[in-house]
């Protein structure tokens, strides 16, 4: 089972100078089991949803992502 996912971001932030930002994201993943998806996409946007640290706004790029489920 694959999926194509496409996502549109938007990060407005109210006390910046640059206070919107946004792009695209593109993933294909592969469903490998019931509970286990292996993924592969790029991130066309210039910031990044980890809320851990603070954004340098330099975050674009290949990533892979695995999701499990229960």
């Amino acid at each position: 089972k694959w999926d194509v996912a496409l996502e549109y971001r938007m990060l407005w932030q109210t006390d910046s100078a640059r206070s919107l930002r946004h792009g695209p994201l593109v993933e294909v993943d592969r469903e490998l089991y019931d509970y286990v998806r292996l993924g592969v996409g790029y991130n066309f946007t210039g910031f990044s949803d980890d809320l851990r640290s603070a954004n340098n706004f330099d975050s674009h790029g290949p990533f892979v992502r695995l999701t499990g489920k229960f």
